[in-house]
């Protein structure tokens, strides 16, 4: 019996301790996997801060703030273009010589406010001798100096052409191609292109949707939305001969194409000088002395005459010298590029009587008559660029003639005098600029006058 229980003993105590040594290797397992597991949490989040460090380094990177008289990008540009087009939103635009009242008069608002003239095209008349609109010219501007954009993904700053808002040729078919223009501003998530447009009520802001081209509106829930907007109204006849189908009126159904100059240049590479920099006198000089005794080129933008040799020389340099307010005088009657070049220095540079420099431009009076009444009464009739100084005082300058560009003289030290011998050599230096006839140098009620010196009106400076 005793050998019973103490059996019985000896199993009960090995059955325990192998319970206990069970109990505290299971406990040993899981304080060794929830170490590992909180071993790996912590290696996972450290991956994961230095992930986001380097994605912030990245980001920092990419943000770089513009040092101070860097060259302005061209998101910039467009920028700059979108907030001032904003400021005329629901106002009407202000009235100007140098733009028309209607949508792509606003256009070329906006973009002259930076100095781009998007009107500034070769030709202005088609094959057959008709005037472009302004819209025409500015679609030909850009595919020159830009590109049309044919998809349907135009950035702010970017204009939108219109085929077909109105029958232009009045002959009662859809097929008036460039007939209005706007300025696209955004474009939301749901691919809403918003654009501005001058209506007759002021600027408006217009939209166009070419996910669904056909709907002027959408709804969601009780919110109703223009998605495109109305660009063409029809005639009772275009309504009875057809439905919206034949005679589309949606802006989605109407684009023609975007066009951008922002795509390819900034600003300042398409922009105009009002004034220049006096280091600029030399090569307006040196430009201008390449023609001296040829005829220069032919061009629409520059007349066949003297002022036309001086607007096509400061042309070279991005100022157009006929960029003017006015250009009609007070009896409704258009000014002469001369008085136009006059009028544009007179606000932009200054005029003054003597000691001219090298690139000022030299003024003439009654050169010719002008007015036919036969009187010395003809102001600012001609014009020239001074290329040189000399020593003695005379000033040369070339001028363009019937017979190309030549070199002329004026020394206001001696008026009366064409020319001046000294031992054996004669010297010209005063140009004659007009030639009397029979009756002129016989009529002495009235002096007249014939050289540089007795015809000059003024100087004119626009360096800075």
């Amino acid at each position: 019996m005793r050998k019973v229980i103490l059996l019985m003993i000896l199993v009960f105590f090995a059955f325990s301790c192998s319970k206990a040594k069970k109990t505290t290797s299971d406990k040993v397992k899981k304080t060794e996997k929830k170490t590992e597991k909180k071993f790996e949490n912590k290696e996972t989040k450290t991956e994961k801060i230095v992930h986001d460090k380097d994605k912030l380094k990245i980001d920092k990177n990419k943000v770089v703030a513009p040092k101070e008289g860097t060259v302005v990008s061209i998101s910039d540009d467009r920028k700059k273009i979108v907030d001032f087009a904003k400021s005329f939103e629901d106002k009407k635009i202000p009235k100007s010589n140098k733009w028309n009242k209607y949508a792509s008069g606003f256009i070329k608002m906006v973009y002259l406010k930076f100095a781009v003239n998007l009107t500034d095209v070769d030709k202005k008349k088609d094959d057959n001798g008709k005037w472009l609109t302004t819209t025409q010219m500015i679609y030909n501007y850009i595919e020159k100096n830009g590109e049309i954009l044919k998809g349907n993904n135009p950035k702010p700053g970017d204009i939108v052409f219109f085929d077909n808002t109105y029958d232009a040729d009045k002959d009662e078919v859809f097929n008036d191609k460039l007939t209005s223009i706007g300025l696209v501003i955004d474009t939301d998530k749901e691919g809403t292109i918003y654009f501005l447009y001058n209506t007759s009520k002021g600027v408006k802001l217009k939209m166009i949707n070419f996910k669904h081209p056909e709907q002027k509106n959408i709804k969601n829930k009780n919110i109703t939305k223009t998605i495109n907007s109305q660009m063409r109204w029809l005639t009772k006849k275009e309504k009875k001969n057809g439905s919206s189908d034949k005679f589309p009126t949606l802006s989605s159904q109407l684009v023609n194409s975007f066009g951008s100059i922002l795509s390819k240049h900034k600003l300042s590479d398409l922009a105009y000088n009002i004034t220049l920099p006096e280091a600029e006198r030399e090569n307006i000089a040196k430009f201008a002395k390449t023609f001296e005794d040829k005829n220069m080129p032919e061009s629409k933008k520059w007349n066949k005459y003297a002022s036309g040799f001086v607007k096509m020389v400061f042309l070279n340099k991005r100022v157009d010298l006929t960029d003017v307010e006015n250009k009609k005088d007070d009896s409704g009657k258009w000014l002469s590029t001369t008085e136009m070049i006059y009028n544009y220095v007179n606000t932009n540079g200054k005029l003054y009587k003597e000691n001219p420099k090298v690139g000022d431009i030299v003024f003439f009076d009654n050169t010719f008559d002008k007015d036919k009444d036969k009187e010395f009464n003809d102001k600012l009739t001609s014009i020239g660029v001074v290329v040189e100084i000399d020593n003695e005082g005379t000033i040369y300058f070339l001028y363009k003639t019937s017979k190309g560009v030549k070199l002329r003289m004026m020394n206001l030290k001696h008026p009366e005098q064409e020319e001046i011998k000294n031992k054996n050599i004669t010297k010209t230096i005063n140009s004659k600029m007009r030639w009397l006839n029979k009756k002129e140098k016989e009529d002495e009620n009235n002096k007249k006058y014939e050289l540089a010196s007795q015809l000059l009106n003024s100087f004119g400076s626009i360096y800075k």
